[in-house]
Formats: C-alpha cells, sequence, structure tokens
C-alpha cells in the first residue's frame, strides 16, 4: 500500500499562507558569525594607534586561503605598492566541531521534532476593536515555530602586525578587554567568544624589526540553514482561533455561569443536572450519585449525595472496634491489662526496674535460655544456687568459670612480678589451673612476660630504578624552526623546555626509567631488651587477643602530581598538569610476613609455663607498584606510554603518610620524604628530532705562494700557502651545536713540517653566531650578523688560509723518487650531539709541477727545509753529511795552490759544472745519473769523471789519519767505474809552510803499496781535472779496513799535519753512477 502522508501534508490547518509576512525564515550560517566578528571589531573594539598625534584606524581584513599562506610564509602584507602594511589586523576561520555540551537530535531532518516558539508583535489582522468585543471574538495571535539550531564551537586565527611594541600593547589590550563576551550586530546574531592567550611572534634580524602577535579565538554558534534539504521548512507560522462556539442543550440561563476574560475571551461552566435530568440527558456521559457506607469499626449511616443539595456526613469510628490480627512496626502502649488467651512471642522481654519480685513456675523438665552460644548471655544479679542429687559428681557444667572474688587476699595484690599478677577476678578458673599445672612440671620462677618497648618512629622514603641522567638531550633550537613541522620542537617550545637559541631541558636532570617507583620501610625509635628475634627494625605492637595475634594494620597514603610546565617545578595538589592520590592498607591477623608487613610473637621465657602475652613487628617496600599512579609515574588519567613526549615532565610525589594500629585503634601517622624528579623519555625525543644531515659542497682551493731554497743549484720547496673554501650546510636542522669548531678546517697526515690554517674555524659558542661572515642565509647572500641565533636553513661558507712550512724536514731518498710528497685539508663538523665528524678530506701538494703560476716543464720540488746556508757540519769537524755545502770548494785550479774557491751558498738555480757533482740532501749524487735530483736526465754527460771537493782542518801535530766513504774505493788512476778518493794537503802543495813544492801532489789512500806513481800529470780530466801538472802519490805503509783506509803522514813525501800546515782537501770523484756516497768521515792520530 501507499506510504501514509506526513502530518504536515495531511493537515491542512497547519498550512498557513506566508504572504505578505514581515516575518522571515530564520536562518544562520557560517557567513553570519564571520561578519560578527568582523562587525564587533570595526564597531565596538574600533582598534587605532596614535602616530604623531593622530588617531589611525587599524584596518582588519579576512585573509583568504591564498592570502593566508602567503602572509604565513613571508611573515607580513603588503599592499599594492609591494609596501608593508602596519598596523593591520587579519583573520581567517580555521575550522569547527559540534557543541557536544548542547547536544541536538533532530530525529528526522525532513520533519525536525525540536523548536523554538515566539509570538509576533501587535499587526492589523489581530488588532482589537469594540466590535470584535461585541462578536465575541478574540484576537487572533500568530505563533512562529522555529526549529531547534545545531550549536558549534568555530576557531579563528588572528595575527596583528605594529611598526612599534607601544602599538600592539594598545590593540591587545583592547582585545583582551572584549574577550568573553558576546560579539556581532545587536540586531542581528551575537556569539560568545573566547580568547585563551596571546603570543609574541615579534622578530628581529638585524636592524629589521617584525612585530607580530596571534591568538586563536573560539565562537560559540549555531547553524540553521534557511532550507535543508528544499522540503524541510525551519519556521512555520500558526494562527490561534478567535471564537470557539460550543452546541449544547439546557435548562437554564447561561448568562450567570458565563464570564469575559482580560482578552475579552467568554467562558462558560456547564454542569449536567442530574436532577432536573436536563444537560446530556444522561446516557453514557450523565453524572452518578455518590454513596458513602459505613465499613467495619465506622460509625456513621449509609447516604447517598446527588449534588442537588447541600449534605453533612461526620465519619467516625467504633468505641470498641475489633480486630483480628495487629500489625505494627513500632510500639504498642497500653494503659490497662493486655489479655491474651495465645502467647506472647518476643525477641527480648524486659521487665521495668520497679517491678522487684518476679515468680516463674516451670514443670519438671528442662528449660533452655538462647539458641547462639556466641552471642547469648543471661545475666543474674545476686547469687546463683544450683541444687542436685547428694551422689551427683558434677553440679554445673561449663566451658568455662570466672575467678570470682576472693574472701582474703584480693587478686593483683602483693603479686608484683610474679606471672600470678596478670590474674584477676575475669580469668577463667581454667587458666589458673593450667598455670599452676605448669609450675608444679617444671619447677620454674613465674616471671611475667614484657612487651618489645620500641615504637614506630619513621619511615625511610625510597627511590626505587631511578636510573641515571645520562645522554641528555643535546642541540640548541634555531629561529624559524616552525617551518621544519616537527611536532615534537614545537610541543617542547610550548612547555617552556626550550626557545630559540636554547639547548633542550637546559640545566634539568633528566631521568628515564619507566618503572621507576616509591616505597617505604619502617624504622624503630628507642630501645628494649625484649623483642621476638635480634631484627633491629622491630618495635612492639602491644598485647595479644587470648594468646593469639592482635590485628595489626598499616596504611600508605601517597600523592603524585604532575607538572608538563617548564614554569612550574614543583607541582603541587592544587596546581599542575594531573594529580592522583591513593590510600593503601595492609592488615595482618595472623603471625608471619605478607606483602612486606611482618607481624610476630613475643614468646616468654618459659614458653612451656608462661604464655606469650605480647607482639612486634615491621614493615618494608610497602606501596611502590601496588599503589600505581601514587607511587609509580602517571601523567594523565589513562597513564599513557613513558615513550611519548607528552610524559616528559616534573613528577612530584608529596603528601606521603603512613600509619599503624593495632586492634580498633586509630592509626598514628608519620611522614615519608617528598620527592620529586623530572622524566622525559630521552631515546624517543631524539629520535623524533632526528639527526643533522650535514654535507660539504663547492670545496675549492688555490695555491698562492711557494718558498724554495737551492743546494748545488736544484731548488727545494720549503713552504707554501693556499686558499681553501667550502660551503657546508645542514648544520643547525633540526638543532645545532653551542660550540667553538662548529666547522673547522684542519691539517692532516703532515708528513713534512706543519700545516697551520687561518680563519678556518666558525664558532657559535653559546647558542648565537661567533663568527663574523660565515653564517648565511640559504641562498648564500646574506650573512647573518654576530651574537645572532641562525635559522634552521642558513649555510657556513668558510674561506681559510692554509700555510705549510716544511720546518726541518725533507723527503729525499736516495733514489730518484722522495718520499712524503702531499697533506690533507679536512672539514670537520660538529652535529648537535658536538659529535665531530669529518665532511670533506682534500689533498694538497707541497708542490707539483705547473703549481703556483709555474710552467709545468720546471718540474715538482722536493722538500728541504732548511734555509739557504745551513750546514750542520764543520770546519774543524770530522765528517761530512751532505746536507750543505758551507765547506765545499770549487773545482777550480786554485786548488792546487790550496787556494780554493768556497762554494757559494745563496739561491742559486744551475750552477754546477760539466764536472760537478750535485748534493742532494744526505747524498752526493750524478746529477745526470739515476740518484739524480731535478737535473735532466744525462746532464752534463760529456763529463765522463765528476768531482766533489771538502775542506778539513785540524791542529796539532798528526802522525797518521784515516778516511772513509762509506765504500771501497777505485784507485785513482783506474778508469774503472766506481768511487775514488784523492788527498791534497797543505803541505803538498805551494803553499805549505814545511816544504816546498812545485806540483800539487794528489795522494791515492787506496794505494797502500808505491809513493810515487806519476808525476807532472797534465790536465785530463780524469787524474787531473786541473789547468796546473799535478804528481799522484800512492799510500805506502798504509793500511785498509773494510772501507777505512788509514795514511801514515810520510814527511819525506811531503806530508804534514801539524799547526803550520793543519787543512786539507777530500776530492771524491765519480765515474759512471754509483750507488751515492752519503757521508765522508776523517779522523787524526
Amino acid at each position: 500500500m501507499a506510504d501514509k502522508p506526513t502530518i504536515v501534508e495531511n493537515n491542512k490547518g497547519r498550512q498557513i499562507s506566508r504572504l505578505g509576512d514581515k516575518t522571515q525564515n530564520v536562518s544562520v550560517g557560517l557567513m553570519d558569525m564571520d561578519s560578527a566578528i568582523f562587525f564587533y571589531f570595526e564597531n565596538v573594539i574600533k582598534p587605532f594607534i596614535e602616530e604623531n598625534g593622530e588617531q589611525v584606524k587599524v584596518p582588519v581584513i579576512y585573509a583568504n586561503p591564498e592570502r593566508w599562506a602567503a602572509l604565513q610564509r613571508q611573515g607580513y602584507i603588503r599592499d599594492n605598492k609591494r609596501k608593508i602594511m602596519a598596523p593591520i589586523i587579519a583573520f581567517r576561520r580555521t575550522g569547527f566541531q559540534r557543541d557536544d555540551n548542547i547536544p541536538v537530535d533532530k530525529i528526522d531532518p525532513m520533519d525536525p521534532k525540536l523548536h523554538l516558539h515566539y509570538e509576533s508583535q501587535y499587526t492589523r489582522e489581530n488588532r482589537y476593536d469594540k466590535l470584535t468585543a461585541i462578536r465575541g471574538l478574540t484576537p487572533k495571535k500568530e505563533i512562529f515555530s522555529v526549529a531547534v539550531p545545531d550549536y558549534v564551537q568555530l576557531s579563528y586565527d588572528f595575527i596583528v602586525w605594529t611598526n612599534f611594541t607601544d602599538h600592539m600593547n594598545n590593540i591587545i589590550e583592547k582585545i583582551n578587554w572584549s574577550e568573553g563576551s558576546y560579539w556581532g550586530d545587536p540586531g542581528k546574531f551575537r556569539f560568545r567568544t573566547r580568547i585563551d592567550s596571546f603570543s609574541d611572534a615579534s622578530e628581529y634580524e638585524d636592524t629589521s624589526r617584525k612585530i607580530k602577535t596571534t591568538f586563536t579565538l573560539t565562537l560559540n554558534g549555531y547553524l540553521l540553514p534557511d532550507e535543508y534539504p528544499p522540503t524541510a521548512v525551519n519556521t512555520e507560522k500558526f494562527i490561534t482561533p478567535k471564537q470557539i462556539v460550543i452546541n449544547d442543550s439546557t435548562d437554564i440561563s447561561v448568562s450567570s455561569i458565563a464570564g469575559i476574560d482580560e482578552d475579552g475571551a467568554k467562558t462558560v461552566t456547564v454542569i449536567n443536572n442530574i436532577a432536573k435530568g436536563g444537560g446530556g440527558g444522561g446516557g453514557a456521559g450523565a453524572v452518578q450519585p455518590l454513596t458513602l457506607a459505613p465499613g467495619l469499626n465506622m460509625g456513621f449511616d449509609q447516604s447517598v449525595f446527588t449534588g442537588e443539595t447541600t449534605k453533612t456526613i461526620t465519619i467516625a469510628t467504633s468505641q470498641t472496634p475489633t480486630f483480628s490480627t495487629i500489625t505494627t512496626t513500632g510500639g504498642i502502649t497500653a494503659s490497662g491489662d493486655i489479655v491474651t488467651s495465645g502467647n506472647i512471642v518476643a525477641e527480648q522481654y524486659i521487665v521495668s526496674s520497679s517491678i522487684s519480685i518476679i515468680t516463674s513456675s516451670f514443670s519438671s523438665g528442662s528449660t533452655i535460655f538462647g539458641d547462639t552460644p556466641a552471642d547469648d548471655t543471661h545475666q543474674f544479679t545476686g547469687s546463683l544456687f544450683v541444687n542436685s542429687n547428694t551422689t551427683s559428681s558434677t553440679a554445673i557444667y561449663a566451658d568455662n568459670i570466672q575467678n570470682g572474688y576472693p574472701t582474703s587476699n584480693k587478686w593483683q595484690e602483693n603479686l608484683n612480678g610474679s606471672y600470678f599478677n596478670n590474674f584477676d577476678n575475669t580469668t577463667h578458673v581454667s587458666e589458673v589451673l593450667r598455670f599452676m599445672a605448669g609450675i608444679i612440671s617444671h619447677s620454674i620462677d613465674t616471671a611475667s612476660p614484657t612487651p618489645n618497648t620500641k615504637t614506630f618512629a619513621s619511615v625511610d622514603t625510597n627511590n626505587n630504578n631511578l636510573g641515571s641522567t645520562a645522554n641528555q638531550i643535546a642541540g640548541r633550537l634555531p629561529q624559524n624552526y616552525t617551518a621544519l613541522n616537527s611536532d615534537t620542537l614545537n610541543y617542547l617550545v610550548s612547555k617552556g623546555w626550550t626557545s630559540v637559541g636554547a639547548k633542550v631541558m637546559d640545566g634539568i636532570s633528566i631521568y628515564n626509567n619507566s618503572s621507576y617507583f616509591l616505597d617505604f620501610d619502617s624504622n624503630s625509635g628507642g630501645s628494649t631488651a625484649i623483642s621476638s628475634s635480634g631484627d633491629s627494625e622491630l618495635f612492639g605492637l602491644g598485647s595479644l587477643t587470648s594468646g593469639g595475634a592482635t590485628r595489626f594494620d598499616v596504611r600508605v597514603i601517597a600523592t603524585q602530581s604532575f607538572s608538563d610546565s617548564a614554569g612550574l617545578t614543583t607541582p603541587t595538589a592544587v596546581t599542575n598538569s594531573f594529580t592522583t592520590q591513593s590510600v593503601k592498607d595492609y592488615t595482618m591477623t595472623d603471625f608471619g610476613t605478607t606483602s612486606g608487613v611482618t607481624l610476630t610473637k613475643i614468646e616468654s621465657a618459659n614458653p612451656a609455663v608462661i604464655p606469650a602475652a605480647y607482639q612486634d613487628g615491621k614493615f618494608e617496600n610497602l606501596g611502590g607498584t601496588a599503589m600505581s599512579g601514587s607511587l609509580t609515574r602517571k601523567y594523565n588519567v589513562t597513564s599513557g606510554s613513558f615513550t611519548s613526549i607528552s610524559s616528559s615532565g616534573y613528577y612530584r610525589f608529596h603528601d606521603l603518610k603512613v600509619g599503624i594500629s593495632t586492634g580498633s585503634g586509630a592509626f598514628t601517622f608519620v611522614n615519608g620524604s617528598d620527592t620529586a624528579h623530572f622524566f622525559a623519555p630521552r631515546a624517543a625525543i631524539n629520535t623524533a628530532i632526528g639527526d643533522n644531515s650535514i654535507n660539504d659542497s663547492e670545496f675549492a682551493y688555490k695555491e698562492l705562494t711557494c718558498v724554495s731554497r737551492s743546494l748545488s743549484g736544484a731548488p727545494y720547496v720549503t713552504g707554501s700557502t693556499y686558499e681553501a673554501s667550502s660551503k657546508v650546510t645542514g648544520l643547525f636542522n633540526p638543532l645545532y651545536s653551542g660550540t667553538t669548531t662548529l666547522v673547522d678546517f684542519v691539517g692532516h697526515s703532515v708528513g713534512m713540517g706543519s700545516v697551520t690554517v687561518t680563519n678556518g674555524r666558525i664558532s657559535t659558542n653559546g647558542g648565537t653566531i661567533q663568527t663574523a661572515n660565515a653564517i648565511y642565509d640559504s641562498t648564500g647572500t646574506t650573512a647573518r650578523g654576530t651574537g645572532t641565533v641562525p635559522y634552521y636553513n642558513d649555510i657556513a661558507i668558510v674561506s681559510a688560509s692554509v700555510q705549510w712550512d716544511a720546518d726541518n724536514d725533507e723527503n729525499i731518498n736516495q733514489g730518484s723518487g722522495t718520499g712524503d710528497t702531499s697533506f690533507n685539508i679536512k672539514v670537520n663538523v660538529r652535529d648537535r650531539d658536538s659529535d665531530q665528524s669529518t665532511v670533506k678530506t682534500q689533498n694538497l701538494k707541497y708542490h707539483t709541477a705547473g703549481a703556483f703560476d709555474q710552467t709545468a716543464a720546471s718540474g715538482s720540488m722536493a722538500v728541504y727545509g732548511r734555509p739557504n746556508g745551513y750546514d750542520p757540519g764543520s770546519l774543524t769537524g770530522t765528517s761530512e753529511t751532505f746536507f750543505g755545502e758551507s765547506f765545499r770548494i770549487q773545482l777550480l785550479n786554485n786548488v792546487t795552490a790550496f787556494n780554493g774557491t768556497a762554494w757559494d751558498t745563496t739561491f742559486a738555480i744551475g750552477q754546477l759544472g760539466t764536472y760537478d757533482l750535485q748534493i742532494k740532501p744526505g747524498f752526493l749524487v750524478d746529477p745526470g745519473g739515476q740518484y739524480r735530483y731535478w737535473y735532466p736526465a744525462n746532464h752534463h754527460s760529456g763529463g765522463t769523471y765528476k768531482y766533489y771537493i771538502r775542506r778539513f782542518q785540524t791542529s796539532g801535530t798528526k802522525t797518521s789519519m784515516t778516511v772513509s766513504v762509506g765504500t771501497a774505493l777505485q784507485n785513482w788512476d783506474s778508469t774503472s767505474d766506481g768511487v775514488a778518493v784523492g788527498l791534497i794537503l797543505k803541505s803538498g802543495t805551494s803553499a805549505g809552510g814545511n816544504t816546498s813544492i812545485t806540483n800539487c801532489r794528489i795522494y791515492d789512500p787506496s794505494e797502500t803499496t808505491a809513493n810515487l806513481i806519476e808525476s807532472g800529470i797534465t790536465t785530463d780530466n780524469f787524474k787531473n781535472p786541473f789547468s796546473s801538472n799535478v804528481d799522484l802519490y800512492g799510500n805506502t805503509g798504509g793500511s785498509v779496513n773494510s772501507t777505512t783506509y788509514t795514511l801514515p803522514i810520510r814527511n819525506a813525501d811531503g806530508m804534514f799535519i801539524d799547526n803550520t800546515d793543519n787543512e786539507l782537501y777530500v776530492i771524491i770523484r765519480y765515474k759512471g753512477d754509483p750507488t751515492p756516497v752519503s757521508s765522508i768521515t776523517v779522523s787524526y792520530s
């Protein structure tokens, strides 16, 4: 079948024409609430500033999403001329949500069931005049029914810019004063607003500044669409009737029962009269008569009330009522007798004390009083006489009978110090009998038990699993960190745990153990001679109960308060982010140890005879994890995960109390020690923040200068300078280290000499930039000023000077090659943990061909750091190691007259002649052979024989001497390849003081069997490299020991070494390319 039409569709009375209505459908939209805020700023708050004595209105704009994103990115708003606009207020709606505090259930949006109603004002249609009054008409009323709206909460973000702080203060003060009121046009809609806080987002950089304040406004509004869906109507109109006509027949005039109210409406009261049969004429609608008849124990006559006349009836009870059963929850009081033929059954039967005698008679048999042995007590005042047969052995049967009162000595008199003093009139006879049995059977004394006199004095508050404070959260917060979109960093800043340029949780000892808890141990006080054991912490807990344990209770009360704000380091139960309190009870009713609580019986000295009378106890490790949240960490209702950053904060355990009680006594409390620690999930925070990703790019270097020296006419490098530069990124993202060596250029693997780097270090010591012109914005164009905090995407640009100095080192090998030829420059950086790493290693040559703007043909230079003119030997010394040429003699003819020319030790290039040997540091080599340095191959190849002359000087008269060059010698007149040595003594020349010789004599130490070998040798560049003739002598009488040659000083052959002729020349001659000589050694005797 078809669907049944709705009431709205069927009920034509509700379908009222709205034609000509001045009252329109009510609707409230998001734009209405946006407009309400804009209206309130423009017409109520009216923000303005004063400039040059004039008031300047502050414009308020609503920023669309595109404009809002732009101003968030740029940090300000520009006008059409690209000029920064200030002052200005910009806002936008960021979202809305249902207000769950005012839930609305429409049930059916097509036909809402919840409505609000209001009545329209006077209109022409509902006017009231005399004509309507005469006609009995009432004014009609127009009633409008409006659907209940959806209540919502809208949020708006505001940004306020000014040029000066005092301008900002004036604007914010006005806005803050209006917070909490209803905003909007008084003639339209008004909405409650709330602002929780204002944030200073000002930025200062060099000479520029941006005074900015941000805040979030919450608006409590409501939404009521005009028609949504289109078939639904949110506003309906109703009209009340002007006249109601009632048709009925009556036999009386209604004028007396009609009245007109203040609105002119007539009211008629109609009563159906039974007696006259009028009105409705009886039937189902007729009024029936009322009959009253007396019931049990009631005393009046039956009567019928028809409503026709007034009737009075007195209703009363009978003077002699009768009841079959009486049930009452209260008492029954009687002034006469209560007589019953049945039983009187009572749970208690009390006879008033005014009755002096009760006479009871019982028939033979047994009488039982009570039915529960545990709580039935029958007390008799006076004496109880019990008669039995004289032959009976027992007259009274009982579990126990008290001692009563002795007729001679009283109990507890003259019994001090004796166990008997524990007995009194209430002691059971069986106890006395048992004690006497023990005395008789053991024949011991009766000393009374004594208690443990120590008291519960204090508690130890124990920290468990606290852990250490190592591995802090390293790094400082850069500017514009919000652009990183790091929830962790934003949270840390919002809680005050860090700020721009500051360390994270700086100066706070951070703990991290999630299983931390507190517990308590008891401490005894005073002294005692008695205890249940040797445990010194046991304290007395009073007497036993009937020989058994007296209940021992311990109560722990603890409060934990948590603060996640840096400004609240000592949270309390009043000021906190979260607090919780709990109480834990421990109960011992038996001896032993349970849950850390110990209760022990103190045995008497003779337990077989004297029973124990006292107990003692203690407790250990109470509370702890059994009191989760109060003695363990808890930072919200659900506790949450301790790896969450939200768990970071101060955990304070305070108002700690531990109390004890025995039996039914009250608790006695002592205080624990308040304790507070800062906990944070260090590892989780570090992971969430992340590590630096530091990279070096655009590293470059340039050779600037080179310093050299010469030796045997060949150059050697002694030092050089370079310029090195690099760009380093990632130093400040997400955090950075405050260190003097954020970036550090250092020399490394320097085998020769030393390296000095200047201007290669960047410092951020203390958290701000300390090195000028080193930190730049991300584009590398604008340098950050010193004393400022870097931005997260800033880069470091370093331009360093590198100076290498050979010092006294050299890299000469015996062969043609060299040793170490280069060093490294490292770019070291530090991450936020201040851990140093190398992001770039660049190798630099000490010297290479073509470097320092020289032609490649000039070749590479070896390293020799000694200055020109350096020579470690001396003229009067006895050795030559070939590190200098200060005592070298040039290969000239004046040598034959012992007037040789010293070698030029100033800087000179290519000074070797055709027949000269080369000195390279530590070696004497053929400059054209395989061991040469710098000179080209086959240099002066025309010189078959090449020479080196060294001058020596001594003192005193010598009779013999030795000479060694570290290798076996060829004879001077030999043409074989190898090394030959010739000696020219001053006495063997025309300069000799002891002789008169014309031709210079050369003495060959290797020829030990001849005196004169050859005389008058002319120039041959073999045996005689000079232009004057020479004579060649041997070493007759001499000897050879390995490579050491001994020469006797033969005066007959013109050989003298004394104070007159105290000098000689050692000539070394190479033929071919022998292994280089590395030293000359002479000695005298």
